[in-house]
C-alpha cells in the first residue's frame, strides 16, 4: 500500500481529457508543482474544471509527471470528463485533519461515560485515558447521549501481559516477572513450565513442555528405544512372527508388476462371468465383469454398465435360447456400433454372437463382432 503524504502550496493545471489518469501541467502563479519526494506517494486532491469539482486520491509518478485518480466524491457523482483545462491542488482530508486535532482525554480519573460525546468535542478515534486505574479507551461512537468507548488495555487477570501491580515492584525480578508473565498455549507465546518423568508418562498435559532429561527413564523413552530395537531385527520371520511363504507372500522373481514392460510364459485372462436379464434389463458391472455371457431368456435391454475404465476392452457374448425364440436386444445409448446401428443378432437356437468394445470411460465404442459363430 503506497504511503499517503501531504505537500503545500501545489497547484497546477492539466490538458488530461476524459476520466483517465492526470498529466502534471505548469504550476499556477505563486504556487509549485509536486516534488520528486511525493514518487509512489499517495496523494489526495482537488480538481476543479469549471464549475464541476472531483475529490479523489492518486499515485503520483515523478517520471513523467502521471497522477492516477481513484474517486472519494465529486459533484457528478463520478470520474469528471476532463475538458483540457482543469486546475488541480492536493488537499487535506477531513480524516486527516481530525486525526491531527482529535481531541483527547489524557488525566481522567474516571472512565468514559455514554455522555462523554460529540457535544462534548470527541470524534471516533479519540483517546481517554484513567490514570487512577491505569485503563485506556478508544471511542468507537459519538452519537449524543450514546457514546461508545472501548476498553483498549487487557483486563487484570484475562492472560494478557498486565496485572494490577505491573512492574510496580521491578527491584523484585520475581515480582516483576510474575506481574507480566502469561501461559503459553498454541496460540500464544507465554511462559511455560518443564513437565516430570510422571507428567511425561501421564500423557494427558498440554501446558508443560518436555526436555531431553525428563524423557530419559519415562514410559515414552522405553516405548522409543523399542522402536529403535525392532529397526535392527535382521531376522523378518521373526519380526513378523510369521511363515515365509504360508502367511506372508514370499519374494518371487517372476512376479509381475503393472509399470514396467512385462513378457508373459503362461497364458493371462480375465474370469468370464455370466450376465442375466431381470426385468428385461441386463445389468453389467463392468469393473469386475471384463468378459461377460449372456443367455437370451427374455426381451432385454443392456443398461448403460458401471466401472468403465478409459482404454479397456470388453467383451460379449449373447446366447439365443435352446428355443430359438428370437428374443429381442437393445442397448443404452452408451454402447457405440459401427456405423451407428447394433448387427442383426442371430435368432437360431444357440447362436453365438461375439462383440468386442473399447471404453473411454464413458461410452463403448465397438471395435469388431463375429455372429452366428459354431
Amino acid at each position: 500500500m503506497a504511503t499517503r503524504q501531504y505537500k503545500s502550496r501545489v497547484y497546477f493545471s492539466t490538458a488530461t481529457t476524459g476520466t483517465g489518469t492526470l498529466t502534471v501541467g505548469a504550476a499556477e502563479t505563486g504556487y509549485r508543482l509536486p516534488t520528486p519526494d511525493l514518487d509512489t506517494k499517495e496523494l489526495e486532491i482537488i480538481i476543479e474544471d469549471g464549475d464541476a469539482w472531483e475529490k479523489s486520491t492518486g499515485i503520483y509518478t515523478h517520471s513523467g509527471t502521471t497522477l492516477t485518480r481513484t474517486l472519494v466524491e465529486s459533484s457528478t457523482g463520478s470520474l469528471l470528463a476532463l475538458s483540457g483545462s482543469a486546475k488541480v491542488f492536493i488537499d487535506l482530508s477531513d480524516d486527516a485533519l481530525n486525526n491531527m486535532y482529535r481531541l483527547n482525554n489524557d488525566v481522567a480519573t474516571t472512565a468514559p461515560g455514554v455522555s462523554n460525546d460529540n457535544t462534548e468535542g470527541y470524534t471516533v478515534g479519540s483517546r481517554w485515558t484513567n490514570v487512577t486505574a491505569n485503563n485506556t479507551y478508544l471511542c468507537q461512537d459519538v452519537t449524543t447521549g450514546a457514546a461508545v468507548w472501548a476498553q483498549t488495555d487487557a483486563a487484570a487477570g484475562s492472560g494478557d501481559l498486565v496485572s494490577t501491580s505491573n512492574l510496580s515492584d521491578v527491584d523484585s525480578a520475581a515480582t516483576s516477572f510474575a506481574n507480566i508473565k502469561q501461559v503459553a498455549s498454541a496460540t500464544a507465546t507465554g511462559v511455560v513450565e518443564l513437565a516430570t518423568i510422571a507428567e511425561v508418562d501421564t500423557g494427558t498435559d498440554t501446558g508443560r513442555a518436555i526436555t531431553p532429561a525428563g524423557l530419559e527413564g519415562s514410559a515414552l523413552q522405553t516405548k522409543v528405544d523399542g522402536i529403535e530395537a525392532l529397526a535392527e531385527v535382521n531376522d523378518v520371520t521373526t519380526l513378523l512372527g510369521a511363515d515365509i511363504g504360508s502367511s506372508v507372500q514370499a519374494y518371487d522373481a517372476n512376479n509381475a508388476l503393472t509399470d514396467v514392460a512385462q513378457e508373459f510364459t503362461a497364458t493371462q485372462n480375465f474370469n468370464a462371468t455370466t450376465l442375466t436379464s431381470t426385468t428385461n434389463a441386463v445389468a453389467w458391472v463392468a469393473s469386475t465383469n471384463q468378459v461377460v455371457t449372456h443367455t437370451l431368456t427374455e426381451n432385454t435391454t443392456f443398461s448403460a454398465p458401471s466401472g468403465l475404465v478409459d482404454g479397456a476392452f470388453y467383451s460379449l457374448c449373447i446366447v439365443q435360447d435352446a428355443s430359438a425364440s428370437s428374443f429381442t436386444v437393445a442397448f443404452n445409448s452408451v454402447f457405440k456400433f459401427t456405423g451407428g446401428a447394433a448387427p442383426t443378432w442371430t435368432t437360431t437356437a444357440n447362436a453365438r454372437d461375439y462383440i468386442t468394445f473399447r471404453s473411454n470411460g464413458t461410452n463403448l465404442y465397438e471395435v469388431g463382432h463375429s455372429l452366428a459363430v459354431s
